[in-house]
């Protein structure tokens, strides 16, 4: 474990010279669960609508305060942040979430009413059975 940990505001300042256009989301500092016992982690998001759900994590040395090691997130994991948005609504706003309520209300209508006509003409085949059934003995 470092001696002397390097100051907050040089690992922010080396995670956003590595990484400029960004916000900040998380600093987690040396041997937490992420961490090993020589770096901070400085966790950020890009500044747009798109960027803003893809994270990017830096390694700072924990003397120094320099930036040590950043990586882009693998193709399937970029997949996944931008379309977590469509899984909960994000996109599109106020319109797309009231299309979507009314596609699930036509939804259960067909549901329903499948339901209705099922129940009906099983009741009115047993009905029919019966009627046949007295009409032949």
């Amino acid at each position: 474990v470092p001696v002397t940990l390097a100051s907050v505001d040089s690992v922010v300042a080396a995670a956003r010279e590595a990484v400029p256009n960004s916000i900040l989301l998380n600093i987690l500092f040396p041997e937490s669960a992420f961490t090993g016992p020589n770096q901070f982690l400085v966790v950020v998001a890009g500044d747009t609508p798109l960027t803003g759900r893809l994270i990017r994590p830096i390694l700072v040395n924990a003397n120094t305060g320099r930036m040590t090691e950043t990586r882009e997130m693998p193709w399937y994991v970029k997949t996944l942040f931008v379309s977590q948005p469509l899984h909960f609504g994000d996109y599109g706003g106020l319109p797309l979430k009231v299309i979507w309520a009314l596609l699930n209300i036509a939804t259960i209508v067909v549901l329903l009413s499948g339901l209705y006509l099922w129940l009906k003409k099983r009741n009115g085949s047993r009905a029919g059975a019966n009627g046949r059934s007295k009409a032949t003995f």
